[in-house]
């Protein structure tokens, strides 16, 4: 009799289970899906930020006083030797050495960039960047002048980001084909000031 009980109790047991698992699945695959499939691609996706080009500030005969200008600049990774050096300035034609911003070439032309960009997918410690500065023509005494302009007309010049979102692989390294754009940037829009530039420099 008691053979039997321990059977029952087992099997019971047994039964519980297995309905408690068939529950747990039917959740997992029905109700829940969709909140760990979002979860799973968090984990496994990036997003960046395109930055919007800044509009040009212009004199009133349009010769340019403040504009952006982009460039991609090469920097030393995690692991980084002087024994990486060799490579890089193989590629680069012209002897190199870090700094302590760890910059290795602040200009790369699009040449090298596409040679250093298979290089960085291969595992050599560098990092392309790409860096956009503001280029403003006025001599020293006047640039306060020019940002206090910019600063009047930043809603115009400024424009607005866009995103783009990129898949990871198990390493947490970005895969390239994935890549997916969000949302476009919206450039800023030129202004064009009632002074010259010489009238700037006069003041």
């Amino acid at each position: 009799m008691g053979l039997l009980i321990r059977r029952v109790l087992l099997w019971g047991a047994l039964f519980i289970w297995a309905v408690i698992a068939l529950c747990r699945a039917a959740y997992l695959a029905g109700p829940a899906r969709a909140g760990y499939m979002q979860q799973a691609d968090i984990l496994a996706g990036r997003e960046g930020v395109i930055p919007a080009i800044r509009g040009r500030l212009l004199d009133r005969n349009k010769v340019p006083i403040a504009w952006d200008e982009a460039h991609l600049e090469l920097l030393a990774a995690e692991g980084w030797s002087r024994g990486c050096e060799q490579e890089i300035s193989t590629i680069l034609r012209r002897p190199v050495e870090v700094d302590d911003s760890r910059i290795i070439a602040r200009r790369l032309s699009p040449e090298e960039a596409v040679k250093l960009e298979e290089l960085e997918r291969a595992g050599f410690p560098v990092r392309i960047r790409y860096r956009r500065e503001r280029i403003v023509a006025v001599s020293a005494a006047r640039r306060d002048f020019v940002m206090q302009l910019e600063a009047e007309y930043e809603n115009i010049l400024r424009g607005k980001d866009g995103c783009y979102r990129i898949l990871l692989d198990r390493y947490q390294t970005e895969i390239p084909e994935s890549w997916q754009l969000l949302k476009a940037p919206e450039n800023g829009q030129d202004v064009v000031l009632d002074i010259s530039l010489e009238e700037i420099e006069a003041r």
